[in-house]
């Protein structure tokens, strides 16, 4: 990621599970500045707009910052909070190999138990209007 951060990014997520809409509520918490815009895997056609494939959306979650960087997965999840924080450095941690692998790991872990997890009601639930594939 180039320096300085970007100033906004969208959270790309799976907007039928409920510890996924969960995450993106908290996001609020680390996110005062309202840098990160949530956005569920199921409008399809603003996620392509934004270079992400139906495939990628739903293996893992994305970042797509505002000057179209991508980021996958655990890699994601750091990206938002060194956005919405402002802590680059964050970023630099997790591109480390041992961290990055570490929390890929991990990422991989928690995605792949996400549906036995604790967590909202889906965003597609509370908000089916806004999950619709032609969106």
């Amino acid at each position: 990621m180039s320096d300085p951060l970007p100033n906004h990014a969208t959270v790309i997520f799976d907007g039928t599970c409920g510890f996924c809409t969960l995450c993106v509520r908290l996001m609020g918490v680390v996110d005062p500045q309202d840098r990160l815009v949530a956005l569920p895997c199921q409008q399809t056609r603003r996620v392509t707009a934004l270079g992400v494939t139906s495939g990628e959306c739903a293996a893992a979650a994305w970042v797509v910052t505002d000057a179209g960087e991508r980021f996958g997965g655990a890699q994601a999840v750091l990206a938002a909070i060194a956005i919405a924080r402002r802590w680059p450095w964050l970023l630099t941690l997790g591109a480390l190999p041992v961290i990055r692998h570490i929390l890929a790991g991990i990422y991989h872990v928690v995605s792949s138990i996400r549906p036995w997890l604790p967590g909202d009601r889906p965003w597609c639930d509370a908000y089916p209007d806004q999950c619709q594939p032609g969106r």
